[in-house]
């Protein structure tokens, strides 16, 4: 690249960052994820969209096979779902199978979730995936170690993926067959000093190999989210600190939980919650009124925010 093209691809990258609910971090800003400063290579920087403020919470990786059996995707939506109702945030790779599978469990259950991408975040892979994209831009938080016009590369994806496992504080893997790339993410794991949980399966089934080594080199079989919080209890701990002193409480409807989450304790503009939820104006407002009437939330100058003694709500 000439000098000039290069200047240009900074300005481009400068305003990309300049957008609202997006942004370049580099390493040396005191905003950048601590783990991250732990691994090697460390990262020069971080492209984000979302809620950056995700990049402080605690989390634990999900990853597995790109085409799961049944009992894979059985599997992953039964543990990723109950780490999601625990409040644990979810990072993954936002890959075909237990990735995605493991972002849309978070989502359902109200749950913030990290996708990191072997791309710009201006480009979607697999493009199957752009309706999850967006989601997760609207809820959580999206990065890429890449500018935004960046196209995925073969040689990117084991580079996004010692971020996938840099970011948390172990990983589940829930399905792999051994020459799965899942393997690589949790040798890289172990390397990075992260715990590592693998799901057992058939002996007789192909798709199970890659766990059953990995538990037999030394990971923690895994059948129930307790053998993870064994392990981590300051995963769960964090969780539980949050509910004590204001975090949003857990309904049973996705969307209502997701107003929660965003709500918080902090009060939350009209238009910033049609921003995020993607939903119309009638629709939010239907909604917000329900969780008000049930003492969850209360309005006031400048939008909405949780009640402050939703906990001692009957529930």
């Amino acid at each position: 690249m000439t000098s000039g093209s290069v200047r240009q691809s900074v300005d481009a990258a400068k305003r990309w960052a300049e957008q609202p609910g997006q942004g370049f971090l580099l390493s040396s800003d005191p905003m950048f994820p601590a783990p991250l400063l732990e691994i090697d290579p460390v990262p020069y920087g971080l492209f984000w969209m979302g809620d950056a403020d995700y990049l402080q919470v605690p989390g634990l990786s999900v990853v597995g096979s790109r085409n799961p059996s049944a009992y894979g995707r059985r599997v992953t939506n039964f543990l990723a779902s109950e780490l999601a109702a625990a409040g644990v945030q979810i990072i993954s790779g936002m890959a075909r199978g237990v990735d995605g599978l493991a972002h849309e469990c978070a989502l359902s259950a109200g749950c913030p979730t990290i996708a990191v991408l072997g791309c710009g975040l201006d480009q979607t892979y697999p493009p199957e995936h752009e309706g999850l994209k967006q989601k997760i831009a609207a809820t959580g938080l999206l990065l890429s170690e890449y500018p935004p016009w960046v196209k995925p590369l073969p040689a990117h994806f084991p580079q996004r993926n010692r971020l996938v496992t840099g970011l948390a504080a172990g990983v589940l893997v829930t399905e792999a067959r051994l020459r799965s790339g899942s393997l690589i993410s949790a040798r890289l794991a172990m390397e990075q000093g992260r715990e590592v949980f693998a799901v057992p399966g058939s002996v007789f089934s192909r798709q199970n190999e890659g766990c059953l080594k990995l538990i037999r080199d030394g990971a923690r079989l895994t059948t129930s989210i307790a053998d993870i919080e064994e392990e981590l209890p300051d995963l769960f701990r964090h969780q539980r600190a949050g509910e004590l002193t204001g975090s949003a409480p857990r309904v049973a409807d996705p969307v209502h939980q997701q107003l929660l989450n965003l709500l918080d304790m902090e009060t939350r503009s009209l238009d910033f919650l049609v921003a995020r939820t993607h939903l119309n104006v009638q629709d939010l407002l239907s909604r917000l009124v329900s969780l008000e009437i049930s003492g969850l939330i209360e309005s006031g100058p400048g939008g909405y925010r949780l009640a402050r003694h939703w906990d001692s709500m009957p529930g």
